[in-house]
Order: structure tokens, then C-alpha cells, then sequence
């Protein structure tokens, strides 16, 4: 599957937009390098991902075995505030696939990710018991989308090409 850009805000929902990028703790454009945008977050790649043509421009192309791992920060805890994760895919996959994670069942953090049959998830958790948001829209259809999951408390929404598809 190919994987563009990921983003990671932890703001209150009403930053203003141009005030948006001085919320952003991690912002991976995956062109031509993981290097982080907003220049916050260390970032280290396994396997050997490659660059194909995305919808920007250039975007890492990350098959089953490659992955991005950024450093476990106190900076990336969602805690109380506002959440959002946002990402570009493509992909014909049906396995499930991780796209942005955090933490781990049981534990504060959060996980955005598609299932085996095309749809995209959302998790906040803080236990074991936290509901997963699934989308009813597929996404492992071969085209480019724009995911965005946000959460604010224990309210969550899933966006695809910038329409609401889920919300709890």
C-alpha cells in the first residue's frame, strides 16, 4: 500500500486554520525522506520502503514488511485534548493494515487503521474497553483517499475525502 503523508494535531477543534500548523506535533509528507515537517518528532524507517508517484508528488511506498516508527514521546499522549490524525492511502489490501498508532490496548493511545475487508478504524483508548469507530466506506479500492480521524472526550469521527463517514 502506498502511504503519503501522515499528520498528527493535538489541539482544541476550534484553531483557527491558519493557527493549524502551529498546532501540528508531526507532520511526515513522505516524499522524498520521513523527516518530520514540523521538525518535532524523530523518525526511523525499517525495511526498505521506495517512492512511487502519490497524489502530491512524490509518497514512500511501504509494502507488508516496511514501517515507520517514531519515537515514543510524551508529546505525542492524547490525554484530554483534541485529536487528530490525517492521512493520504492507497492501497488493494485485504489484510488489515496499521496506518498511525500510539500505545496499546489497555494503555492511553491511540490507533488509526483499515481492517481486512477495506474499512477504515478508529480508536482512543485509555482501556481495554474504549469502542472502536468503524467506517461504513471502503478504502482498499485502488484510488487515493484522504483519511482523517479526529476525537475530542470520547467523541470521534471518522472523514474520508473530506466527508463524514462515521461519528459515535
Amino acid at each position: 500500500s502506498d502511504i503519503a503523508m501522515l499528520g498528527l494535531g493535538l489541539k482544541h477543534p476550534h484553531v483557527q486554520a491558519d493557527a493549524y500548523e502551529e498546532s501540528l506535533i508531526g507532520l511526515w509528507h513522505l516524499d522524498n525522506d520521513p523527516i518530520d515537517a514540523a521538525g518535532y518528532q524523530t523518525v526511523y524507517l525499517f525495511g526498505t520502503p521506495s517512492f512511487a508517484s502519490g497524489v502530491l508528488g512524490p509518497s514512500m511506498l511501504l509494502s507488508g514488511d516496511d514501517e515507520i516508527l517514531v519515537s515514543n514521546q510524551a508529546s505525542l499522549d492524547p490525554g484530554g485534548s483534541f485529536l487528530s490524525l490525517l492521512a493520504w492511502v492507497k492501497t488493494t489490501s485485504s489484510l488489515q493494515q496499521v496506518i498511525l498508532s500510539k500505545g496499546s490496548r489497555g494503555a492511553t493511545g491511540y490507533e488509526l487503521r483499515m481492517s481486512a475487508s477495506g474499512l477504515v478504524e478508529f480508536e482512543k483508548s485509555g482501556s481495554s474497553a474504549d469502542p472502536v469507530l468503524t467506517s461504513s466506506r471502503k478504502v482498499n479500492d485502488g484510488s487515493w483517499h484522504f483519511i482523517a480521524a479526529v476525537g475530542l472526550g470520547s467523541g470521534m469521527g471518522i472523514y474520508i475525502d473530506g466527508n463524514l463517514d462515521a461519528q459515535n
